[in-house]
């Protein structure tokens, strides 16, 4: 294989696995900020969201 291919096709690989850590990170620190803002707005004002 060519050096430059495959030196291309590390950092292709290395940046993916990367994005999808980040952005595993992400989804879940905001799913979890919404879990606590419902339940903040439900205890605050009594509201029951659906």
């Amino acid at each position: 294989m060519n050096k430059t291919l495959s030196t291309f096709m590390g950092i292709a690989i290395t940046a993916i696995i990367l994005s999808v850590l980040l952005i595993g990170v992400i989804y879940q620190s905001l799913s979890d900020k919404n879990y606590d803002h419902k339940n903040l707005l439900e205890d605050e004002y009594n509201l029951q969201i659906k």
